[in-house]
């Protein structure tokens, strides 16, 4: 039975293992401090942001920095928020430039021409095959009237 004993003795139990640099785990993080995760490392290659979540365009240089703010949370925001703004401010400048005329607008030729005249087939031939899908009928003979309406005609 003593021999049982000292057999059992001999074999060293699984927790009590002795540390070694490799199983140190504050050595295994970097400069930055970030925890090498293989698991993140392993799933990112193969997935991707949403497109909504997306930055359309690189964020302009002259954003202002807000490293003053000590909360990283509030920072981040802040610094979204302006580069959000400053992409908007952006697009709203090309939009001036490429939209120079007014949509939806029917111009006479002359000062005695109604436009109340000119018929839906007259205004699909002039639009084109775009404005054609949006084309609506409308009867309006009496009563209370309702409409269904969506932007791309469909």
């Amino acid at each position: 039975m003593d021999s049982l004993f000292a057999k059992a003795d001999a074999i060293r139990p699984v927790n009590k293992r002795r540390k070694t640099d490799k199983d140190d785990t504050r050595k295994n993080r970097d400069a930055t401090g970030v925890q090498d995760d293989r698991t993140l490392n392993s799933v990112a290659q193969s997935t991707s942001i949403p497109k909504s979540l997306r930055p359309t365009s690189p964020p302009p240089e002259n954003l202002p920095k807000y490293s003053h703010i000590a909360n990283k949370r509030l920072r981040s925001q802040l610094t979204r928020q302006s580069a959000h703004a400053a992409r908007s401010k952006a697009l709203v400048k090309d939009a001036e430039l490429l939209l120079a005329e007014d949509m939806g607008l029917m111009q006479v030729e002359g000062d005695m021409e109604k436009t109340w005249r000119v018929g839906q087939s007259e205004v699909l031939a002039a639009a084109g095959q775009e404005a054609a899908r949006g084309r609506k009928e409308w009867t309006l003979d009496g009563g209370p009237y309702r409409s269904r309406y969506t932007r791309n005609g469909r």
